[in-house]
């Protein structure tokens, strides 16, 4: 669910491969889950977000093949 979500939004980014995007962003969300629950703290969702923040930005200025 959360995956085809992430797709849909990943498409409208523009770059080369969304779905690529798309898969990386939910490996940093089922990372900073299984982080947060493992150290019982919001730290490892901060910077998932800052990743994926980055992520989301070199994707943008890929133009398409």
């Amino acid at each position: 669910m959360i995956r085809s979500y992430l797709r849909g939004l990943t498409e409208q980014v523009g770059g080369r491969n969304p779905l690529a995007l798309a898969e990386q962003l939910y490996l940093l969300f089922e990372g900073a889950i299984t982080a947060s629950q493992l150290h019982g703290e919001p730290w490892p969702a901060h910077y998932a977000r800052e990743a994926a923040e980055h992520l989301v930005a070199a994707y943008k200025g890929q133009k398409q093949a």
